[in-house]
């Protein structure tokens, strides 16, 4: 999927996923009904109702970003000795 990074970086979340058709029109409204009725992040509230999963909206907020999403479980069981090094925030 090439998307064009300058135009992923002016875009909000919402009208990012829909514009790619990951999510109709219809079901940002709603999840942006949920955000103004309870807050929370458009993201969180995206996966609670079932419009994407975590993945997606990983490598989502990553173009939105400009940085690459990686998931690491491509990369198979990271060693608990590099675990211990990374600081947890």
């Amino acid at each position: 999927m090439a998307i064009r990074v300058t135009s992923v970086l002016k875009k909000r979340l919402g009208d990012l996923l829909v514009d790619l058709g990951i999510i109709s029109r219809e079901q940002l409204q709603q999840a942006l009904e949920v955000q103004r009725q309870t807050g929370g992040k458009l993201g969180r509230i995206l996966i609670q109702l079932g419009f994407v999963t975590e993945e997606v909206l990983l490598y989502f907020l990553g173009k939105q970003a400009g940085v690459s999403y990686v998931s690491l479980a491509d990369y198979g069981k990271i060693p608990e000795e590099i675990v211990r090094i990374v600081p947890e925030r």
